[in-house]
C-alpha cells in the first residue's frame, strides 16, 4: 500500500517534468516552454526554495528537459535553443552555459567525423576546424521534431562527463567536461545518422556507446584515453530493425556490450585499450547462434524461472545497471505443441 506524505501546490503555469535528486533532498520541476526557461527546486518534502528563469529581456524558447548528475551536484537544463545551462546543487545559480550551434569548433579538443570506405566499411577521422553539422533537414525526416537539446546523459558514477545532442543537428554528439567552473567541450562527433541512444559504462568512467538511427548492426563507441573512436559491426543480419545496445557486465580484463533485438543478437568484447577480443559468440552468425543444437556461452545470462512458474523459463540478459534484456523464445510453439499432447 502507498499513502501520501505531502502535498505541495506548484507555482508553475503547466509542468512539463520532475526529477528528484539523487540523495532525494531536492526536487526540480520545469514549466511549460511557453512560461519561458523556468525551473522550480523543491526540498525533498516539497517546500518552494528558489525558481530559475531567466530576466525578462532575455529571450528564451523555454525548457525541454532537465537532468542531475549522478553525484547530485549539478542539475543540468536543457532548453529549446540547444543551450546547457548547469545549477550548482549549493545555491542553485548557473554554474556553466554550454552552446551547441551548427558550426562546430573545440578549440581544446578534437572533431571527429564518420566517413563511409568502400564496402559501406565505417570509421572516424578527424575533421578540420571549424567544420558544419548537418541540419535536421538534410536527413528528409519524416516526423515533426522539437528543437533543441534531444538527448543528455551524465557519465557514471563521477558526473564529470557530460554527452548531449541537439534536434537541431541530431548527428553531432558533443562531449563537455563539467569538472570545473569554467568547463569545456572535450569532443565532437559528427556522424551519417542521427543518434537515437547514449550509454556511458557504469564503472569505466570515460567510455561511452553511441547508437544512430540505421539498419545496420553498428555500435560507435568512444573513450577519453584512446587515440580515435571505434565503429564495429557485429554479426547480425540487416537490416537489423528495433535493435537496442546495452552494457553487460564484465571481468576486470576486458569490455563487453550487445546489440540485439527480438529475433537476434550479438555480443563485441574488447580491452580496455581498444583492441578487440575473439570471442566465439561474436564470431558465430545469427543462423548459427540461433539454430537448435547449437549453443554459446551463458555465463552471464540470468535464468528467470520464478517470474513464470506456469511457463517455460524466459531467458534474459542482466546488465550492470540492473536491467534485463529478454530474449524471444525462438521455439516456443514447440513447448506449446509438448504441452497439448
Amino acid at each position: 500500500s502507498h499513502e501520501v506524505l505531502s502535498t505541495s501546490e506548484l507555482s508553475t503555469v503547466d509542468a512539463r517534468g520532475i526529477e528528484y535528486s539523487p540523495d532525494g533532498n531536492w526536487l526540480a520541476v520545469f514549466d511549460t516552454a511557453s512560461a519561458g526557461c523556468r525551473v522550480i527546486i523543491l526540498t525533498g518534502d516539497g517546500h518552494h526554495l528558489k525558481t530559475h528563469s531567466l530576466p525578462q529581456d532575455e529571450l528564451n524558447l523555454g525548457v525541454r528537459c532537465i537532468q542531475w548528475s549522478p553525484t547530485g551536484d549539478y542539475l543540468a537544463i536543457g532548453d529549446h535553443e540547444s543551450n546547457l545551462t548547469l545549477l550548482g546543487k549549493s545555491t542553485f545559480t548557473p554554474r556553466l552555459k554550454l552552446f551547441h550551434p551548427r558550426t562546430v569548433e573545440v578549440p581544446n579538443g578534437i572533431v571527429w567525423q564518420e566517413e563511409l570506405g568502400p564496402s559501406r566499411s565505417r570509421s572516424y577521422a578527424q575533421a578540420k576546424q571549424p567544420t558544419t553539422s548537418p541540419s535536421y533537414e538534410s536527413f528528409k525526416a519524416t516526423k515533426k521534431r522539437s528543437s533543441g537539446i534531444a538527448l543528455m546523459e551524465f557519465n557514471h558514477p563521477r558526473g564529470d562527463l557530460l554527452a548531449c545532442t541537439s534536434s537541431d543537428t541530431p548527428s553531432t554528439l558533443w562531449i563537455h567536461s563539467v569538472d570545473s567552473r569554467s568547463g569545456q567541450t572535450t569532443t565532437a562527433l559528427i556522424h551519417h545518422s542521427p543518434i537515437k541512444a547514449l550509454f556511458w559504462h557504469p564503472t569505466v568512467t570515460d567510455l561511452l556507446l553511441v547508437q544512430c538511427a540505421i539498419a545496420e548492426p553498428t555500435v560507435h563507441v568512444w573513450k577519453g584515453d584512446w587515440s580515435e573512436p571505434r565503429i564495429w559491426s557485429l554479426p547480425l543480419k540487416a537490416p537489423i530493425e528495433k535493435h537496442k545496445a546495452a552494457w553487460l557486465t564484465s571481468d576486470g580484463d576486458s569490455i563487453r556490450l550487445m546489440l540485439s533485438n527480438a529475433e537476434q543478437s550479438a555480443i563485441k568484447q574488447f580491452t580496455h585499450e581498444g583492441e578487440e577480443v575473439i570471442d566465439p559468440v561474436g564470431r558465430m552468425g545469427p543462423e548459427a547462434m540461433f539454430d537448435e543444437g547449437n549453443s554459446f556461452d551463458l555465463s552471464s545470462v540470468h535464468m528467470q524461472a520464478d517470474k513464470y512458474p506456469d511457463e517455460t523459463p524466459a531467458v534474459g540478459l542482466s546488465t550492470e545497471l540492473g536491467h534485463t534484456l529478454e530474449v524471444e523464445d525462438t521455439f516456443h510453439y514447440r513447448h506449446q505443441n509438448q504441452a497439448a499432447i
